[in-house]
């Protein structure tokens, strides 16, 4: 989670999925503090967390309308794949990894 003034501002998740892949899930970001660099700061912990943990590639699902979220990824690193079918969630239409 990311806190200011004791509050609840972005929040991060890493999730382990039936192949034992770990995904980068539920990152989001106060609407009214956006542009602010928290999801970087949101997504550079998340990384480290992951490499400490040992992983060795993290995996994401997102919409290509959340155009921001999918440029701060590929600033991060991480590669479009093929996104699988039956795709896991309704609304994405990419997937993207990064191997750490």
């Amino acid at each position: 989670m990311a806190l200011l003034d004791n509050k609840v501002v972005g929040v991060v998740a890493l999730m382990p999925d039936e192949n034992e892949e770990y995904e980068l899930t539920k990152m989001a970001v106060d609407v009214e503090l956006r542009g602010q660099k928290i999801g970087q700061q949101l997504l550079a912990h998340s990384l480290d967390f992951a490499r400490n943990k040992g992983l060795k590639t993290l995996i994401l699902y997102s919409s290509r309308k959340l155009e921001n979220a999918i440029h701060l990824y590929r600033k991060y690193g991480f590669i479009e794949e093929p996104l699988q079918q039956p795709n896991p969630y309704r609304r994405a239409d990419i997937k993207m990894r990064i191997q750490l």
